[in-house]
């Protein structure tokens, strides 16, 4: 049998075996070597034996013999005084046979036939000796039904626990076997507080991660058909165009440009992907913040400056640990789409400061914000506030779900806010510390 409640239940009963081989052991030393000489045992078998010659010193074998029966009537066993040889003092018989059975040769107690024991007192004065005949202090066939009470009492103890152990491994397994078939809303719920609980809990957690991948991947691959299919039923009508037209330059400019566009698609998901990959596969260095974002931010100047507007910075210095062109990736994407949507004649400020070891860069355009229901969708991909705004600067609306990926894979954060006027982007780094002095972490952030 290997379910939990049989192995339960037969460890219980053999660790019962085990206690009962003992405490035979037990019991055979005991009854082999008697109570110890200096046991209070034979302190009160001396005062009882003073009192029993007393009587037959006092009175004769009359009022010895009646205060045998007494004293048989009050402790257990029979009581006997006889002479030197062996012949009872009250009654005449010859107990010699019992004497003789307790040679100094014998190493312990001995037993008459039906079991009982003799126990014979030190000669006094050379006349007489004090026999007692008793059942062993173990006396096994009447612990015989007590054995079976514990025996299943041990049993139903053992079946108890073995269920409140097996039943919620049980409960866990059929959870399981319902996500492996598809019902990625599957949850264990437990609440326990022992190891069971936390594995329910860890299970619970796992599920909820892999439910929310699944449910991004699905979302991801409709906007991805989403999106390919507008481009593509363009590029066909374009062919169309191109046969029927003597003049087929305009078709083949649209073309272009819906090819264009599906390249720039395909670019940012493979840059999507490769974000959301294993943060402790990432190949981490130093990387000092500052540098970085002034090299982006005169990148992303030059097409500030065609649309009419500029990139100001204010960099204070920071280092931190991570992959170089992830991180490039993600403060690229937000300059440009707070460049994006700058009005003309209006700045984009890039701020970088460090405090307490953890680096922030604010980005700040002047342009019209978003709603407030909104600011935490626009770092979703293919998300585009009011429809048509991302598209129509052309871009498709992956930018800032790189930015927020990559800035999680370094085990930051990205968050936006509307400025009033304008939107304010921050991204905080941990881990962080200036150039040139010892930095607060050296190991790999997963």
């Amino acid at each position: 049998m290997r379910t939990i409640l049989a192995k339960i239940l037969l460890w219980s009963l053999g660790t019962f075996a085990l206690s009962l081989v003992a405490y035979w052991l037990i019991e055979r030393a005991l009854q082999r070597h008697g109570p110890p000489k200096n046991d209070p045992f034979w302190s009160m078998v001396a005062l009882v034996e003073d009192d029993v010659c007393r009587a037959y010193e006092e009175g004769g074998s009359l009022q010895l013999a009646a205060h045998l029966r007494r004293l048989d009537s009050q402790v257990p066993g029979e009581h006997h005084l006889t002479d030197a040889h062996g012949r009872d003092l009250a009654s005449g018989l010859d107990w010699s046979d019992l004497l003789l059975k307790t040679e100094p040769a014998k190493s312990r107690p001995p037993g008459l036939p039906d079991g009982r024991m003799v126990l014979v007192g030190r000669p006094r004065g050379g006349r007489y000796r004090f026999i007692t005949v008793v059942r062993p202090w173990f006396d096994r066939p009447n612990f015989l039904p007590y054995y079976g009470a514990i025996v299943l009492v041990i049993a139903g103890m053992g079946a108890i626990l073995a269920a409140h152990l097996a039943a919620p491994l049980r409960r866990l397994r059929k959870v399981v076997e319902r996500f492996g078939e598809g019902d990625l809303s599957a949850r264990a719920l437990s609440r326990r507080k022992d190891e069971i609980g936390e594995l329910s809990r860890a299970f619970d957690e796992m599920a909820g991660r892999i439910e929310t991948l699944l449910s991004a991947e699905r979302l991801l691959l409709q906007d991805v058909s989403h999106e390919l299919r507008s481009p593509l039923a363009r590029i066909g009508f374009a062919l169309e165009l191109a046969r029927m037209s003597a003049d087929g330059h305009e078709a083949l400019d649209r073309i272009k440009r819906d090819v264009g566009r599906l390249n720039q698609l395909v670019n940012e998901l493979l840059q999507l992907t490769r974000a959301e990959g294993d943060p402790a596969a990432l190949d981490r260095e130093e990387i000092r913040l500052d540098e970085l974002l002034l090299e982006v931010a005169d990148d992303c100047n030059l097409e500030a400056t065609a649309r009419g507007c500029r990139v100001a910075v204010a960099a204070a210095r920071a280092a931190v640990r991570g992959e170089p062109e992830l991180l490039r990736r993600a403060l690229e994407n937000v300059l440009r789409n707070a460049v994006a949507h700058a009005p003309k004649g209006t700045p984009v400020e890039a701020e970088l400061r460090l405090c307490d070891g953890t680096t922030t860069m604010t980005t700040r355009d002047y342009g019209e914000g978003v709603p407030e229901d909104s600011l935490k969708e626009i770092f979703e991909p293919f998300f585009r506030v009011g429809g048509d705004r991302s598209r129509a600067s052309g871009g498709v609306g992956l930018g800032l779900a790189i930015a927020r990926r990559a800035v999680h894979l370094h085990g930051g954060k990205i968050t936006a806010r509307n400025a009033s006027p304008g939107l304010l982007v921050t991204i905080e780094l941990p881990d962080a510390w200036v150039p040139g002095s010892a930095p607060r972490f050296e190991g790999v952030r997963t």
